[in-house]
């Protein structure tokens, strides 16, 4: 966690940015790392059981990835039976794919309403 808020986060944001984070107790180390004050990022913590009610991605974005995976590898099977999803390589090139189709442009707005439905 120190690692990515040092050489990721940080850098990529400007002062007093928000970060929302569910309530893992990993997260939790965050808020005590100098550079985090220094910049002055205000951290969020999401509570505990409500992650699929108010976590933005959860709400809106890793639902839409879910159900876009799901027709894919059900229209695979169905027209290469022998592309086997179990092999690694294969959920590989699946999410791969999955995830160009999100990186669509009309699909921008997909992040976007995930925060709108959360509230």
């Amino acid at each position: 966690m120190k690692t990515w808020m040092k050489d990721s986060f940080l850098p990529a944001v400007p002062q007093r940015s928000i970060l929302l984070l569910d309530s893992w107790s990993g997260f939790n180390q965050a808020k005590e790392i100098p550079e985090v004050k220094q910049k002055k990022v205000n951290i969020i913590t999401i509570p505990k059981k409500t992650t699929g009610k108010i976590q933005p991605l959860d709400v809106g974005h890793n639902r839409y990835t879910k159900a876009l995976y799901r027709t894919m590898s059900d229209k695979l099977r169905r027209i290469r039976p022998d592309f086997i999803l179990s092999k690694r390589k294969n959920i590989g090139r699946l999410l791969n794919q999955t995830f160009e189709q999100l990186a669509a442009p009309r699909f921008e707005s997909l992040i976007k309403h995930a925060f709108i439905k959360a509230g």
